[in-house]
């Protein structure tokens, strides 16, 4: 038990020191900036690959107030009718702004455990805008995982009616069997797993271009695992909320509602993502290195006589 509490005043404390609060509001900034060019660039696509969408979503477009409706039309139409090479444009912004807040996040968490800014190794030094370019795949990496979770926790019933229904269609013991496990698969362990590895990659490759710094992989993993329990409840919170704003009998709040729980739901996740960093430097100082408490206390102080 004194072993628990003094891990938590031990996270409490660094948590205090680490601008946690500001590195994931940045991130949840950047990656809001980032989600109208990258809706641009899925409407486009999706206009290509499935016949009539556009249509689709004009037509629900009509369901929303006249005055919303003309600027959404607007926007949506010439969205749809631009030249495609637009897309590629609208992708590759999408992509730079939200590295910018990955940006953030990686210095945030270099400064969580410890290294300095020009520990760099040599070889990375003289690739230029290396930090940038590598916050690149770090956003990729997100996006991936986000949506996953989402279309996995929010559209599971959808998914699993969709394995069903094709199981039932052939009729063959064999696939029916194989789809009861691909559903439990799909809905449950495949995103779980997905998660924990991008956050252990993220976490690891965050500070492996720098020098002398190791990362244990048993504090990877517990991190990383705590940081993808945290944000499962969260989805499961989202879903809820979800469903609750669009029971509702007004579609036009029910949706604003949905995107406010959205944006709640980004910032939190971004949040989780830094606690995550600071639970594993805490947990190689205190269960790796034996730190106590009055040690990080005194650190600032020991910085200051050097």
């Amino acid at each position: 038990m004194k072993k628990i509490i003094h891990f938590t005043k031990y996270f409490s404390l660094k948590l205090k020191t680490s601008n946690s609060s500001f590195a994931a509001t940045f991130l949840a900034y950047h990656l809001i900036l980032s989600f109208i060019p990258l809706l641009v660039f899925l409407l486009q696509m999706l206009s290509f690959v499935a016949p009539g969408f556009d249509q689709l979503i004009l037509k629900t477009l009509n369901t929303l107030p006249k005055d919303i409706q003309q600027v959404f039309s607007t926007v949506v139409e010439n969205v749809f009718h631009v030249s495609s090479s637009l897309s590629i444009v609208a992708l590759f912004s999408a992509l730079w702004i939200g590295s910018q807040g990955f940006l953030g996040l990686t210095l945030t968490l270099n400064s969580i455990f410890e290294i300095p800014s020009n520990d760099k190794i040599d070889f990375f030094k003289k690739i230029p805008f290396f930090d940038r370019i590598f916050s690149v795949f770090y956003t990729i990496a997100f996006l991936v995982v986000m949506a996953s979770l989402l279309i996995f926790n929010i559209f599971t019933n959808e998914i699993i009616s969709l394995i069903q229904n094709i199981s039932e269609q052939f009729g063959t013991p064999l696939l029916k069997d194989l789809s009861d496990g691909l559903i439990f698969m799909m809905s449950l362990i495949l995103p779980f797993l997905l998660s924990i590895g991008v956050f252990m990659f993220f976490y690891k490759f965050s500070s492996i271009f720098y020098k002398h710094h190791y990362m244990p992989f048993d504090a990877l993993f517990i991190g990383s695992l705590v940081v993808t329990i945290a944000i499962f409840l969260l989805s499961l919170f989202y879903k809820i909320s979800n469903a609750l704003f669009s029971s509702g009998g007004n579609p036009v709040y029910g949706s604003l509602g949905s995107v406010m729980v959205a944006f709640v739901w980004l910032m939190t996740v971004c949040q989780c993502i830094v606690l995550g960093g600071v639970f594993i430097k805490t947990y190689i100082d205190v269960v790796k290195h034996k730190k106590t408490y009055t040690q990080l206390l005194l650190e600032p102080l020991a910085k200051q006589q050097r």
